[in-house]
């Protein structure tokens, strides 16, 4: 049996996981991203940026070299899906959806998720992970 298609939905929370060791970097190979952030959080175009969650995640227990290891290796698989539309960051001014989460899982080839009734009120982790787990749906989904 093949292992599961993963699906991130927040970039703060693969950190942690990636920190935590229960996400590997081949974990991200072939995965699908649906940040709830925006793409200039990943990848800033201003070189001073310091990205807050790298802080908050790793500066504290002294693992910042760690952390930007684990940013780069992100990076590259983040930047290898989008190459097939597999990535969808928030865009400005924006929230994210289940419509624009369904778009990224249909580039990747896979279903969608039906709107159950967490998420007619808004799109948020817990609520996807409930309808995905819910209908079934072939994807592993992480947000945490």
């Amino acid at each position: 049996m093949s292992a599961k298609m993963r699906v991130f939905l927040s970039f703060s929370g693969l950190l942690r996981a990636m920190r935590r060791g229960t996400v590997k970097g081949e974990d991200l190979l072939g995965a699908v991203f649906y940040f709830g952030c925006n793409r200039e959080h990943l990848f800033p175009v201003d070189p001073t940026y310091r990205n807050l969650d790298m802080q908050v995640i790793f500066d504290e227990e002294d693992r910042v070299e760690e952390g930007k290891i684990i940013l780069e290796t992100i990076r590259e698989m983040v930047l290898q899906a989008e190459a097939k539309g597999w990535v969808g960051f928030r865009q400005p001014g924006e929230h994210n959806s289940v419509e624009g989460l369904n778009e990224i899982l249909a580039a990747a080839g896979l279903p969608e998720i039906l709107t159950i009734e967490d998420l007619a009120y808004g799109y948020n982790y817990p609520s996807v992970i409930r309808a995905a787990e819910a209908q079934g749906h072939p994807a592993q989904f992480f947000w945490h």
